[in-house]
């Protein structure tokens, strides 16, 4: 929406109720996460699990037990790639928004977070999923 239609944003002519993430955007304060919008506690958990997926993008994702100093050594090369003045001008041109949104950190955390889902959490959302 930002890139295609930024004249509707900015012309306020759609109004966007719900994001689907796990917290808000900065650029759109005024509009809440669908997790924010559970009745209760497990509703709420079960809601921010639908967002994680969402949240982990178009990640780029190593095996698990990579030694940390390669992780780090992978995580710089990305960030030096969407830092390339080549690729920035690129993408400026072409009004392409590539980010990242996460660092890679944040990215592995979310993905510990994912899979340390309650029980009762995972069976609201496969209830919620049959509805």
């Amino acid at each position: 929406m930002k890139v295609d239609n930024a004249d509707w944003l900015r012309d306020k002519q759609v109004n966007i109720l719900v994001q689907y993430s796990i917290e808000r955007n900065p650029e759109l304060p005024g509009v809440p996460s669908i997790a924010e919008l559970g009745r209760g506690a497990n509703d709420k958990a079960a809601l921010e699990l639908f967002a994680m997926g969402s949240a982990m993008g178009r990640s780029i994702m190593a095996p698990p037990g990579i030694p940390p100093e390669r992780a780090a050594v992978l995580r710089k090369a990305f960030i030096d790639t969407l830092n390339d003045p080549e690729l920035l001008e690129f993408t400026r041109e072409r009004r392409i928004d590539i980010g990242p949104s996460a660092t890679g950190e944040w990215l592995e955390n979310l993905v510990g977070r994912t899979l340390a889902a309650s029980r009762e959490t995972i069976a609201t959302v496969k209830r919620i999923r049959s509805e």
